[in-house]
Order: C-alpha cells, then structure tokens, then sequence
C-alpha cells in the first residue's frame, strides 16, 4: 500500500561569500527569495527543487566575478541525513547552468542585474520521514 508522506521543505539561499578586495562595492546581492522542495513523483527517499531559489546578482561594470554553487547543507528536519546521501546543486543564469561538481564555477555579466535561481536535490538511501526539512546551498561570487 502507497502512502504519501507529508513533507514541508524549504531551500535557503543565506550562505553567500564574497571574496576579493573591494568586492564588496563591486557585487551586490538583492531579491533573494528561497526555494521550495517536494518529494520527486513516487520517490520517497528524494526532495528535489519545486520552485527555484532566486536571487539577483549585480556586477559592476569593468569588474569580471565568477560564481560558484556548493552542494546543499542540511540545517534541520525530522531526521538528518544518512551516510550514503546525495546532494547536489545547481544554479542557473542566461544561456548557463552550472552544478556542484563544476569545476572553477562560471563568469558572470558584468554591468546588469543578473536573475539567478538555484535548484538542489537530496537523495538518500531510506526515505524521509514526514516532517518540516531545510537545506542550505552555498554560493561564493569571487572577484577575479
């Protein structure tokens, strides 16, 4: 017998770094908005991305920054993830998507407002117990 489970997830966009001198004057971050998961369609044991995180990155001209997406954190829920879990990130702007496992992340435009929305999935070896979930993804915007 199926049952569904009752899962209330939510994905944060609150881990973002900046690094580089003066970067701080030539980045900005604006209308960051979390994500929402949901378990996949006759997955018990994977959240994934429902509605996108977003955020806007603005990027002073004459400023080249590149940014790079991290895997998904687990910050609270009715159980913490097994040994044996997969997390993976991705973001995406313009023409580009980059996830985790990109290497070096991905230039950004300079001198315009930037949308970007995030998606992430968890899979784990068991299922989720019902319950309220929250994960964070890690972006750093680097000043080159």
């Amino acid at each position: 017998m199926l049952y569904r489970l009752l899962i209330a997830s939510t994905l944060a966009l609150t881990s973002l770094t900046v690094i580089g001198s003066s970067a701080s004057a030539q980045i900005a971050f604006t209308n960051m908005n979390s994500g929402t998961l949901r378990l996949a369609d006759g997955q018990n044991n994977v959240l994934e991305s429902s509605v996108s995180g977003e955020l806007t990155i603005s990027v002073e001209p004459n400023t080249s920054a590149t940014i790079q997406v991290f895997a998904p954190n687990f910050i609270s829920g009715a159980t913490s993830d097994p040994n044996g879990t997969i997390r993976t990130a991705s973001l995406t702007f313009g023409g580009t998507t980059i996830d985790n496992n990109t290497s070096g992340g991905a230039i950004l435009p300079t001198g315009t407002n930037t949308n970007v929305k995030v998606n992430m999935q968890i899979q784990r070896p068991i299922w989720f117990r019902p319950g309220t979930y929250q994960y964070q993804v890690p972006l750093t915007v680097t000043a080159n």
